[in-house]
């Protein structure tokens, strides 16, 4: 008996001595202290390692109030990969993590304090390893960029009061669920960039939405309190629905576009129809490119510009355009499977290849046209177009160019006046309203 207590006691204090050896806490000799800033920097590496480390609020008197940028990045990391801090533990009082200050580490365990406000730009990036289920203190406001890429994160619940999540924060982690605070008003681009998220909910007043590129989403739900929707935003999802809420004013570049494939044909978008709100002022470049499954899309008054590529290689069959309409970008419409399309006043910009690599078999160009880009209709079956109203000189400025025929329709690009003027003589003299060209 007695020799087993004395085994106990010894355990118990080897026990001890390794808790002791392994919570390493950081001393005013292991680093650099700023007192104007309170910010800690240059974590002088001990011989031996001391893996596991606590951060303290205090050097006796002396606060601390931040952690300062690269302070415990790992700098063995090229010569041994396995070296590096294991746990960390951030003591209540400290308010901010300046950037790269873990980098480079394998940490499995990280306690943050309580107080923390801001973490700045690659703070752990591939430096939390298998981490889980991440605890993020309900004080902090800002997460900056690449904070947490590649971490094995599997679940987080973003507090209350966070304000903006920074371009690819949380990138290349294994989230699948994930509930946007009301207090957050800034996703940035690729903050949940390649992740597998099936759920989302927003539901706060989230001014700049975007992040979430290559995930696992089916329907979103994008509440009117979005103002822009911002690039890539929802990029290569599985999408089946999406409900653009009024409120929105901008579709960003490639917001919805379907870059990856299932296979050679398959996209992995799978949308048929999108409507979109009067709201929406501009629709940006490839904004639902690539989107093969597309075949409606609804326009609302309210909208002045489809910017260039907006809709290429979709399945569109018809489209009606609003009259508040004034521009539409090149490519915007192009390979799609139009059959009709119906043009309001008001359009005065059609870009180069608009329309080009379609079915549509009549055109009626609006009076308020002013400029058509090269090759607008090409390739598009059309076996008529009707002109609108000007002066004949101005009218046939919009199709100036070299005068080529693709599937009986004929095009003019880029040539002199007098080519054009006499091939299509007869209505330079007598323009009448919506002049009408049939080709042979």
């Amino acid at each position: 008996m007695k020799y087993t207590y004395l085994f106990v006691t010894a355990l118990y204090s080897l026990l001890s001595s390794f808790v002791v050896r392994a919570q390493h806490v950081v001393s005013i000799d292991d680093v650099d202290y700023d007192e104007k800033t309170c910010t800690i920097s240059n974590y002088k590496w001990p011989e031996g390692g001391k893996e596991n480390i606590i951060i303290p609020s205090h050097f006796g008197r002396l606060e601390i109030k931040k952690v300062g940028a690269g302070c415990f990045m790992n700098v063995n990391f090229r010569v041994d990969v396995n070296s590096g801090l294991k746990t960390v533990t951030i003591e209540n009082g400290i308010e901010q993590i300046e950037h790269s200050a873990f980098l480079y580490n394998k940490i499995t365990k990280l306690k943050l304090s309580e107080d923390l406000r801001v973490i700045g730009d690659f703070c752990f990036e591939s430096s939390l390893v298998s981490i889980g289920d991440l605890v993020l203190p309900k004080s902090l406001t800002s997460i900056g960029q690449c904070a947490f890429v590649g971490c094995g994160i599997t679940s987080i619940t973003l507090p209350d009061h966070i304000e903006t999540i920074g371009n690819r924060s949380f990138e290349g982690n294994l989230l699948t669920c994930l509930v946007i605070p009301s207090g957050v008003n800034k996703i940035e681009t690729d903050a949940f960039h390649g992740n597998k998220i099936n759920h989302l909910e927003i539901t706060g007043e989230v001014g700049y939405l975007s992040g979430f590129r290559e995930n696992d989403l089916q329907n979103v739900v994008i509440p009117g309190t979005v103002d822009i929707i911002g690039e890539a935003a929802f990029c290569d999802n599985p999408l089946t629905s999406v409900s653009i809420g009024y409120g929105v004013r901008e579709i960003g570049v490639s917001s919805f576009a379907s870059f990856i494939k299932i296979d050679e044909e398959e996209p992995i978008t799978q949308l048929e129809y999108i409507d979109i709100p009067s709201s929406v002022e501009i629709i940006k470049s490839q904004a639902f490119a690539y989107n093969h499954k597309l075949k409606a899309v609804g326009f609302s008054e309210g909208l002045t510009e489809i910017c260039p590529g907006a809709f290429l290689q979709c399945a569109l069959t018809q489209i009606a355009f609003p009259t508040s309409l004034k521009k539409i970008g090149e490519s915007a419409f192009s390979a799609n499977q139009l059959l009709y399309i119906q043009f309001s006043e008001g359009l005065e910009e059609i870009g180069e290849k608009a329309f080009c690599y379609n079915n549509i078999t009549d055109i009626v160009l609006p009076n308020t046209l002013m400029k058509v880009g090269a090759g607008a209709f090409c390739f598009s079956g059309a076996n008529g177009i009707s002109l609108p109203t000007m002066n004949g000189a101005k009218c046939w400025d919009m199709f100036k160019g070299d005068i080529v025929k693709t599937n009986n329709v004929t095009y003019i690009q880029n040539s002199d006046m007098d080519l054009v003027y006499s091939y299509l003589a007869h209505f330079v003299e007598t323009p009448t309203n919506s002049e009408r060209v049939f080709f042979d």
